[in-house]
């Protein structure tokens, strides 16, 4: 399966995007090309774009050339990712035959905004332009792995979600989040930004999520303290309250958490989103984990 991604030169954002996608995939036959609409030959990848990814991930690009877009990429790429809707549409239009693979990078990644051209820029700039697309890119990958699991036949991720008053707000956000991609999502409640009880909504989830009617759950109060307490009442749930991307990916693999936990007023919406995606992302690593997953499973009983 190959992704193209396209902007106007090939020298700054979709250089950028090709490297990064090809560095963090992990799915099998998957890669990623990019070319410009408009790419000037023997034009290389801007000293920014190059310095960016070396401080990052440690990719050199040093020396790659643009590539001008032609048919053949379209017809040989199984999406075509454009960086802005103006580019997106000039390609439906020069090549309708292809319009129906050709999408944003953050509509095909389910997020809002376009990726700007940072070219000018300082690196300031340009690594907010690689965390744009290194978020949009992880959104990508795992989307992908979803239609392919789809095509064999799998089934979708479900996700149940509960909030009190306090996370209602926050939760809607994860919930419009979340509906871009695909998943089959439950909202046990609250319904309503009126007070009410947190353990009530800890309950409902954890006991869906326990019983194996949802593969994961996702709980929001004020500072995710309480409702992460409540849900790990119930007997066959880890529930991790998380604050950054690095606990959220750690609690799947290392902890098997079927529940993660976040505090509105603790974590902002775009943070959490990140969050989300990471602890949805993450595989428990089994191995030496199990056996203290077990010991943690044996102590529910005591």
């Amino acid at each position: 399966m190959k992704i193209l991604f396209v902007c106007t030169g090939n020298t700054c954002r979709s250089c950028m995007a090709e490297a990064i996608f090809n560095h963090e995939c992990s799915i099998e036959g998957a890669s990623a090309e990019s070319c410009g609409v408009y790419a000037i030959r023997n034009s290389k990848a801007s000293i920014n774009t190059v310095m960016t990814l070396m401080n990052e991930i440690d990719v050199n690009i040093a020396g790659r050339e643009a590539v001008q877009l032609t048919r053949d990429h379209l017809e040989e790429a199984a999406y075509v990712l454009a960086m802005t809707s103006g580019i997106k549409k000039m390609l439906a239009e020069s090549f309708p035959e292809f319009s129906g693979k050709i999408f944003t990078v953050s509509e095909f990644a389910g997020v809002d905004g376009e990726i700007t051209d940072p070219y000018g820029g300082d690196m300031s700039v340009y690594r907010d332009t690689f965390v744009q697309l290194k978020r949009c890119t992880r959104n990508i990958m795992e989307k992908l792995k979803r239609e392919m699991k789809k095509d064999d036949g799998g089934t979708v991720m479900r996700i149940a979600l509960g909030s009190d008053h306090a996370g209602f707000e926050l939760k809607s956000e994860v919930i419009r989040h979340l509906e871009k991609g695909e998943y089959e999502l439950r909202d046990f409640g609250t319904c309503v930004p009126d007070s009410v009880d947190y353990p009530d909504y800890a309950a409902a989830v954890a006991n869906e999520v326990a019983a194996g009617n949802f593969d994961l759950g996702i709980l929001i109060c004020g500072t995710g303290i309480g409702i992460s307490i409540a849900a790990n009442k119930i007997g066959g749930i880890r529930c991790a309250l998380c604050g950054d991307t690095f606990s959220a990916h750690s609690c799947r693999e290392h902890n098997d958490a079927n529940i993660l936990a976040l505090g509105s007023r603790v974590t902002g919406p775009g943070l959490a989103l990140d969050i989300v995606d990471t602890f949805l992302a993450a595989k428990f690593a089994g191995g030496r984990h199990q056996n203290r997953v077990d010991k943690i499973t044996k102590l529910e009983g005591k």
